[in-house]
């Protein structure tokens, strides 16, 4: 279990509240039932924020106050358009995130066990889907009309229970898994973040789970995470080189692998297939508004979600600066780094800090619930571990 080592004890009615704001932050990850389902959002948004706000003690601590100041306001500046309204998907977003600021750490852990425990139940599902409907047999499906764009394209989807797949999928009988999230990068991204907090421990039931989903989603973020985690968290150098020749020659002679992988690295158009988080329209418009625009519109960008108007729906920190320009990008790296720089102790934290904003290029939801609990939450997870293991070594020292 993630808070295997943390020995916290709360009220059961306070852990009722902090269940339900986590499933808030779950909706961060949009579920396919939540489409069109704006009431379902607005009734768990507003129930889990005024439980919140009722039963769970805020911290009195300056800085926590100080950053849930800030990021309040950055929130505000994140959600105000260029006609001068509010958003009201970002500004749904940031007044729960800036709560969580607030709330004292031991919740803040909480929080992030009980995201990570309806991550793995909602993946689950899918995973026994997936598995029944790639043997072949007829599992009752639906269709749904497409919520995403990857690569410049639109894709519909046949939505099972728990599971979903594009209906002009690969030519391979074993597609993708990406359970009941938009694309199957946002499962392979979410389960290594969460496996790095976890130290890789597949042993444990739920990264067990994470593990097997991350993999099958074939995401590219989901192996370079892994990869990068395992060379900087290991000292044996002679098994790092065998164990990468022995992953590199399993990936490069499975077709599925080979296919959805290795081949996102061929250059084409003097542009590696791998950087594919925007479409080829709205890349010309960034070129054109961004690059070549005016100087005020780079630092300073075109509204909240102005990147949506024309017409295109990105994933990638191009988002962030065609909406609110380079001022905006900096200015939300920037928190998060103040933040984090308190718990940076050991060597997972600050891989932790690197591998959370290195993701910032293609998950640009720096707003949402779920990412501050990933973040936030995962280092003081860290940081409470580090603190119990002091103590315990201090512990052996004295007897």
């Amino acid at each position: 279990m993630l808070l295997k080592n943390n020995n916290i004890q709360i009220a059961n009615t306070k852990k009722i509240v902090l269940f339900l704001y986590a499933i808030l932050a779950w909706f961060g990850l949009e579920p396919y039932f939540l489409i069109n389902n704006d009431l379902i959002i607005i009734v768990i948004l507003y129930s889990s924020f005024v439980l919140v706000l009722v039963f769970v003690d805020m911290s009195k601590k300056a800085r926590d106050m100080l950053f849930f100041v800030l990021f309040f306001f950055i929130g505000f500046y994140f959600s105000v358009p260029g006609i001068g309204s509010i958003n009201k998907n970002i500004g749904l977003a940031f007044i729960p995130t800036s709560i969580f600021f607030l709330i004292r750490k031991e919740y803040k852990i909480f929080l992030l066990k009980y995201f990570k425990t309806i991550f793995v139940l909602s993946l689950i599902l899918g995973f026994v889907v997936y598995i029944f409907d790639v043997a072949g047999f007829n599992v009752p499906y639906s269709f749904i009309k497409s919520y995403t764009y990857i690569s410049g394209y639109s894709l519909d989807y046949i939505g099972f229970m728990g599971n979903m797949k594009p209906i002009m999928f690969e030519p391979f009988n074993i597609y993708r898994f990406q359970g009941m999230y938009p694309e199957p990068g946002l499962v392979g991204t979410v389960t290594a973040m969460l496996l790095v907090l976890s130290n890789y421990r597949i042993k444990e039931r739920q990264n067990l789970v994470l593990f097997i989903c991350g993999t099958i989603s074939l995401s590219l973020a989901f192996y370079i995470i892994g990869v990068f985690y395992y060379i900087l968290r290991t000292k044996k150098g002679f098994s790092n080189i065998l164990i990468g020749m022995l992953l590199l020659f399993i990936v490069f002679n499975i077709p599925a692998t080979k296919y959805f992988i290795v081949n996102r690295f061929k250059i084409v158009n003097y542009k590696m297939k791998a950087l594919n988080r925007v479409s080829d329209d709205f890349a010309v418009l960034y070129n054109q508004r961004i690059k070549n625009g005016d100087l005020d519109r780079k630092l300073f960008g075109y509204g909240a979600d102005a990147h949506i108007s024309p017409g295109y729906n990105v994933s990638s920190y191009k988002c962030i600066v065609y909406n609110k320009g380079y001022i905006g990008l900096f200015v939300i790296i920037s928190f998060y780094i103040l933040y984090l720089l308190k718990y940076l102790k050991d060597k997972v934290s600050r891989l932790m800090m690197i591998i959370i904003l290195s993701s910032i290029y293609q998950r640009p939801d720096v707003m949402a619930l779920f990412y501050a609990i990933i973040i936030v939450g995962g280092v003081a997870y860290l940081s409470n571990s580090v603190a119990e293991r002091n103590s315990v070594n201090a512990y052996n020292l004295r007897t």
